[in-house]
């Protein structure tokens, strides 16, 4: 699961300016429509603006942290090394399974503020 990871961020890591310009885009859009005056027609962007904002930086996030994935440790390496590589990649394991559970609750959040937005 980890290398599979790193394979689709090392695909995607050209792509990691782009997700900080959208992240910067609805951040601004956000901002624009927070401080405007309210009860107007702007705030109905509101909830694209802010899913927006959390897939950008998520996309973002995850290039970043999967783009470099420690390898398996050899066999012929020592034991603290082993040890320490296995650590490592404990850790990128655990960074997974997180993005995985937040990925999926965002997803389900997102879809439920498109129906909001689409149904006014």
């Amino acid at each position: 699961m980890i290398n599979r990871f790193q394979q689709l961020a090392r695909l995607m890591y050209p792509l990691r300016y782009l997700a900080l310009a959208g992240c910067g885009m609805a951040l601004a859009g956000l901002t624009v429509i927070l401080l405007s005056a309210p009860g107007r027609a702007s705030e109905h962007y509101l909830p694209l603006c802010a899913a927006g904002l959390f897939w950008c930086l998520s996309g973002y996030a995850f290039i970043i942290n999967f783009h470099t994935v420690p390898q398996r440790p050899a066999p012929d390496s020592g034991l603290w090394a082993r040890v320490k590589h296995r650590l490592q990649r404990a850790w990128y394991g655990l960074l997974a399974l997180v993005f995985i559970a937040t990925s999926v609750a965002a997803l389900w959040i997102s879809l439920r503020m498109l129906l909001l937005w689409a149904r006014n």
